[in-house]
């Protein structure tokens, strides 16, 4: 099996020509580049460089075996900074529910934004306080009903909140849809409407809490 640090010394090689820039962007001494150079053609059976001048330069295979090393060091990098993002919690899977129709608009945009915009540790903070979490939710709720044609199921599976929280978005979304709204005021007028919107905000957040409490246990 070929040996990672000794494919890092030949892409390095490959990539600036020379054993000595190699050593320094690697920190290592030029003479521990030379001996790894001459172990992998040792471990490979191949002559992997050949002097050119007063330089170096990769034969045929030298540059096909770096060319190979190349994507596999990147691959492991990748891994390696996707583990370490996944045991830090930097990083996770997101499910995300809605209606066709909100598919191509209002959930990329909103799991963009929660993406790039919300830090991560205000999700740590969101499951550490049940009470916040809630409060939060349940406005994203009316704030996502009031800019959406569709009711707001955006963040309904959004793993990183406690289940209690996503309850209350379920709940209170539909309660204080955009078109119930303006529904209620083409029925009982606007003064009515907007004294009945806040009263359903608070009640789908209170029998949420109340049922969530009693079914969910919190959770």
């Amino acid at each position: 099996m070929l040996d990672v640090t000794r494919l890092r010394v030949l892409v390095a090689v490959a990539r600036h020509g020379s054993v000595t820039a190699a050593a320094r962007e690697l920190n290592y001494a030029q003479p521990s580049v030379s001996h790894h150079l001459a172990r992998l053609e040792a471990e490979t059976g191949v002559r992997l460089i050949q002097r050119a001048g007063r330089g170096i330069r990769l034969t045929d295979a030298g540059r096909l075996l770096a060319d190979r090393a190349a994507e596999i060091l990147g691959r492991l990098d990748a891994a390696e900074n996707e583990l370490a993002a996944h045991a830090g919690l930097r990083a996770g899977r997101v499910r995300l529910a809605a209606f066709p129709s909100a598919l191509g608009t209002i959930v990329p945009a909103a799991a963009a934004m929660l993406h790039v915009v919300v830090p991560t540790w205000v999700f740590e903070r969101l499951a550490a306080d049940p009470v916040l979490g809630v409060a939060l939710m349940a406005s994203l709720a009316v704030v996502l009903a009031l800019c959406s044609e569709a009711d707001a199921f955006v963040a309904a599976s959004m793993t990183m909140v406690p289940l209690l929280p996503r309850l209350v978005f379920l709940v209170v979304g539909p309660a204080v849809d955009v078109k119930l709204f303006a529904m209620q005021a083409g029925l009982f007028g606007r003064a009515f409407a907007a004294r009945f919107a806040p009263c359903t905000f608070l009640v789908a957040t209170a029998s949420a809490c109340a049922v969530g409490l009693l079914v969910l246990g919190g959770g």
